[in-house]
């Protein structure tokens, strides 16, 4: 017969720069006492070690999602935000009136001068929605 300690270190997750991370099955096993056996966050926080905000976000993910919403890595599709409809004329006016502009140039020129954010990367990704990027010239290495 397995030892208390034994089991509690089998079901704790390995430790990771931003803290535990535990396995589908204790997330599961946790989130099936929560909702069908109707132990309370804070017992259940007590025993596993992990947090009431962790454990209520388990059982909420598993009610939405069902069992692939306890994987690591899972992020919701409506997670990234949408540019603001002025953001997004305003980079595609700044590459029609500037077409040698880069994504860099653009992103500061919004912040500097129209106070408007959006990273390079954002600007990447609406000039390639519109068409608007042109290809870089490559120079072929001797």
């Amino acid at each position: 017969m397995e030892d208390v300690e034994e089991v509690k270190k089998k079901s704790k997750g390995k430790e990771s720069r931003y803290g535990k991370r535990y396995g589908i099955e204790c997330k599961l096993r946790c989130v099936k006492l929560r909702l069908e056996e109707g132990i309370p966050v804070s017992l259940l926080s007590k025993e596993m070690g992990a947090s009431k905000d962790v454990i209520r976000r388990w059982a909420k993910a598993y009610q939405e999602r069902g069992e692939a919403g306890l994987r690591n890595g899972v992020i919701s599709s409506g997670s990234r935000k949408r540019l603001p409809g002025a953001v997004r004329e305003k980079i595609v006016e700044i590459k029609k009136r500037e077409p040698f502009f880069g994504v860099k140039r653009i992103s500061q020129l919004l912040k500097r001068a129209f106070f408007l954010s959006a990273s390079p990367e954002t600007v990447r990704r609406t000039l390639r929605a519109e068409s608007l990027m042109v290809p870089s010239r490559r120079t072929k290495p001797h």
